[in-house]
This record gives C-alpha cells, structure tokens and sequence, in this order.
C-alpha cells in the first residue's frame, strides 16, 4: 500500500525561495507541493479548495498579508499546520507569530536540512524554531522574570525563600527577627500578588515565574 504524500502549499512571491522549495521537494517523494501563491485572495482560494496538510508561507511576501492575519487562518483551517519561513527579522513580528500559535519558524538563512526538519516536526505537532526565535524567547523570558522580580520588594524575596525551604511564619519571623504579625502580613501580600491560596502553590508559581530555583529553591 503506498504512503500517502504530504500536501503543501507555499505563499510566497520570491522567485529564488519558491524555486528552492520547489527543488528540494522535488527529491523528497514523501512530499507534493500543489500550489504557490503570492496574495492573500489567491491562498485562501487554495486553502479552501486544496485542504492541504501544510502551509509554508513568508508573509511579507504575500500581498494584503498581515503577520496577524495568520491567526484567522489557524481558525478557519485547524487541519492546515503552518510552518513560517521569512527575511523578517523582526522581534516583535516574530513574537506576534508565537502568541498566534504558529510553531514552526525559521529564517531564510536557514538551511535545507532545517527545512526537512521543521516540517517533520510541524506535522508531528511539534515545536521547531530556529537560533534567531529561540533567542528571542530567551530574551522574552528573561524580561519576564526581571519584571517578576520587581514585583517583589528584598523583604518579600526573603520571605519567598524561606517559605520555599519549608520555614513555618514563626520560623521566619526568628530567622529575619520580624514580630510574627509582619512575616504574616507579607505572606498574605505575596499570595495575593501570586494569585495563589497555599504555601504549596507559592512555591509551584515562585519557580515557574523564575523567583526561586527548583533545586536549590533560594
């Protein structure tokens, strides 16, 4: 019994990318590229009446095309995977991409094997980014967790982490030579700004937001 191919549609006005997509599946049978598009009227055209597997597109090279416009159709045609291949290198174009929901991205200096291996990784459901999205998540998280860290003032940090070591509010209170009531009054200001009700759940949002370690919880 045959195996069936993967269908593609590439959006994309570039003569020199679609001519090098064109030729890379050309040696790769397990995949049919059924359409090239360049406007925006053209790819819903053909997402509509072609139903592809996948979508390879650079929106900046779709005319009427918006980064934004990706999400409607994430919407619209839940079944068509969506793998970016762009010359934008732009963070916050980028980012919007992430956010929409779109997990395969790569730059267009980006080699052929990276482009097999995307699109394996996208039809499997599976994240792949190349170095330039993976620094800026990087960078995104480390903004994020500064900006958590300033939510906090040094005493609450203190607090935070003895809570994380397993300290009960008097313990604290003896560690940092505070009366009870204070420990007791920053613990129920952390909590608030942490969304959280426990000790437990604390710790769990402390280490995802970055503010403690799991290892060390300090």
């Amino acid at each position: 019994m045959p195996i069936s191919s993967t269908t593609i549609i590439l959006a994309d006005t570039q003569d020199l990318i679609s001519n090098g997509i064109k030729y890379l599946f050309s040696h790769q049978k397990q995949y049919q590229l059924i359409s090239t598009v360049g406007t925006q009227k053209d790819l819903w055209q053909v997402l509509e009446t072609a139903q592809p597997d996948l979508l390879i597109i650079d929106y900046l090279n779709v005319r009427n095309l918006q980064v934004e416009d990706l999400q409607q159709i994430k919407g619209t045609f839940p079944a068509v995977q969506i793998l970016i291949i762009t010359a934008d290198k732009s963070k916050e174009n980028i980012l919007k991409a992430l956010k929409i929901g779109v997990i395969g991205f790569l730059t267009k200096d980006c080699s052929s094997e990276e482009v097999l291996q995307a699109i394996c990784s996208v039809m499997d459901d599976k994240k792949f980014y190349c170095q330039r999205v993976l620094e800026f998540l990087m960078e995104e998280r480390v903004a994020k967790e500064e900006k958590s860290m300033h939510q906090f003032s040094a005493r609450e940090m203190q607090v935070i982490r003895l809570i994380a070591k397993g300290k009960s509010t008097q313990e604290i209170a003896d560690v940092l030579c505070l009366s009870f009531h204070t420990i007791n009054s920053h613990r129920k200001n952390i909590l608030k700004k942490l969304k959280v009700k426990s000790p437990v759940e604390l710790v769990v949002k402390a280490i995802e937001m970055g503010l403690i370690t799991p290892n060390s919880k300090s």
